[in-house]
């Protein structure tokens, strides 16, 4: 055997132990402690499947992590939901004829850092009611 047969096979071996892992992981991860610890006792998982396993858990946790903290980002006073909430209630009194023109007349004030994402942020939203500012758009 070649070693870039034997590459090959470490690597058929790799993957096969990584969909197990998943497999693993679908079945265990809705479990408590106790009732995965009687699982995995009655099923023992290769060595190779239980190191798979760890790195999926891993990545699992960094990717919860960092969604997390994009979140908290997002939430803050003055992250990009606040501004759109923000943008929304303006729109929402009816003083502007159109969102483009209440998110070009509002988006610096707000701090929006660009005019495109301010009017994205008004897309799909409800027309206000009441709408004063209308008759002057017609």
């Amino acid at each position: 055997m070649t070693i870039k047969q034997s590459k090959t096979e470490r690597e058929r071996h790799a993957e096969k132990s990584d969909a197990e892992a998943l497999a693993l992981l679908e079945i265990i991860s809705p479990m408590n402690r106790i009732p995965m610890e009687r699982y995995l006792n009655k099923r023992k998982p290769s060595p190779a499947v239980i190191a798979a396993l760890a790195f999926v858990a891993i990545d699992l946790q960094k990717s919860l992590a960092a969604k997390n903290a994009a979140d908290v980002r997002h939430n803050l006073p003055g992250g990009s939901r606040d501004l759109k909430n923000q943008l929304l209630n303006i729109w929402a009194t009816g003083k502007y004829s159109s969102r483009d023109i209440c998110a070009e007349q509002e988006y610096s004030e707000l701090g929006y850092k660009s005019l495109k994402t301010a009017r994205n942020a008004l897309l799909n939203s409800p027309d206000p009611s009441p709408w004063p500012a209308k008759k002057r758009h017609s």
